[in-house]
């Protein structure tokens, strides 16, 4: 299965083949995740490339996934939340959506950690 989880696999072996530029909005990112949701774990996901974060309560809420030249911060049930700031890319999407974010570009800090909150109240509701 290709996003299934190696027990080995670290953080570091899904950022080391990118860019520096990238892994710093990678780590920025993972920062503001982990400070938002507390309670939120965070695992590598060699085959997705990406990092993932779950909610003890709310299961799977988001993911970072490095990309060559930008880094996507994915919101497993996005498309069900609301967004005010317009940060969400997807349209027309039934689960998935995201947010791309470039090296040079500010990161929306207040934005992002709102959609965070929303993702893992979205995730409680639901379950």
């Amino acid at each position: 299965m290709p996003g299934s989880r190696k027990p080995n696999a670290t953080v570091a072996d899904i950022l080391e083949p990118f860019p520096a530029r990238v892994r710093r909005i990678s780590e920025q990112l993972r920062k503001l995740v982990t400070r938002t949701i507390p309670t939120a774990t965070e695992h590598a996901y060699p085959g997705w490339k990406a990092i993932g974060y779950r909610d003890p309560h709310a299961g799977y809420f988001a993911g970072v996934f490095p990309q060559p030249d930008h880094v996507r911060l994915l919101f497993e049930h996005g498309a069900t939340l609301e967004d005010p700031d317009g940060l969400l890319e997807g349209e027309n999407v039934r689960q998935v959506r995201w947010i791309v974010l470039r090296y040079g570009a500010p990161l929306p800090r207040a934005a992002i950690a709102s959609l965070l909150r929303r993702a893992v109240l979205y995730g409680n509701i639901r379950r």
